[in-house]
């Protein structure tokens, strides 16, 4: 008997995410803005609140699943994750938009309780999507996206760990490394440049936008 090999996994790439965002109402703008520029899971999603919430930094301390609420699946996983600017100013027109509340669940839609991440992805984002062109790859497609993009930018492999909040159990020394956090916050601010160039280029499409699509599109022949 063989065993089941794993599926294809599937990441947004920051074009992409820029598109998605461009096109979503505020809440779930505001959720795929999480999940995609700090990389919370799911469950991380549900559980956040507004006292959790700095203005440079998102701090994990609980996870909700159906009405179950636990703190983050790992002692790595209960960190704070940065907010670059990009992210910081959609929460911030998001929670003026809410009342601009000091405490409470921060993603909710109106009675206070956590909203169901799942459904709003099945119900709203699919079918923004649709209208698109991209296919729906769930939440986690997001966490990816947000590795790969680091990965891009040059970031190196314990900083993505760090960002991600992930835990390697297999090498338990990793667990107590800690990355420097000037060199967190350089990685993330090369997603922020990132994604000003990719908003400049498409105010102006010219030689900008052809360059940047000519080097991500384009590759020279093997020789």
């Amino acid at each position: 008997m063989h065993a089941k090999e794993p599926g294809e996994t599937h990441a947004y790439d920051l074009v992409q995410v820029l598109q998605i965002l461009e096109r979503l109402p505020l809440l779930e703008k505001s959720l795929v803005a999480a999940a995609a520029l700090a990389g919370l899971r799911q469950r991380e999603l549900r559980g956040l609140e507004w006292t959790d919430y700095t203005g440079t930094e998102l701090v994990v301390k609980r996870s909700i699943w159906m009405s179950v609420v636990n703190p983050p699946k790992t002692r790595a996983s209960r960190n704070s994750a940065p907010v670059i600017p990009a992210l910081a100013e959609i929460l911030n027109e998001y929670r003026k938009s809410m009342g601009s509340p000091e405490a409470g669940v921060v993603f909710h839609s109106g009675d206070g309780l956590p909203i169901c991440v799942d459904k709003v992805g099945r119900r709203v984002i699919r079918r923004v999507l649709e209208t698109t062109g991209l296919p729906w790859y769930g939440w986690h497609a997001f966490r990816r996206g947000l590795a790969s993009n680091l990965y891009e930018i040059g970031a190196q492999d314990k900083v993505v760990q760090r960002i991600l909040r992930h835990s390697k159990p297999h090498v338990t020394r990793e667990r107590y490394i800690k990355v420097f956090d000037r060199t967190v916050l350089d990685a993330v601010d090369k997603v922020q440049a990132r994604i000003e160039e990719l908003r400049q280029a498409k105010k102006r499409p010219t030689a900008a936008g052809t360059e940047i699509w000519r080097r991500r599109n384009c590759r020279e022949p093997r020789r």
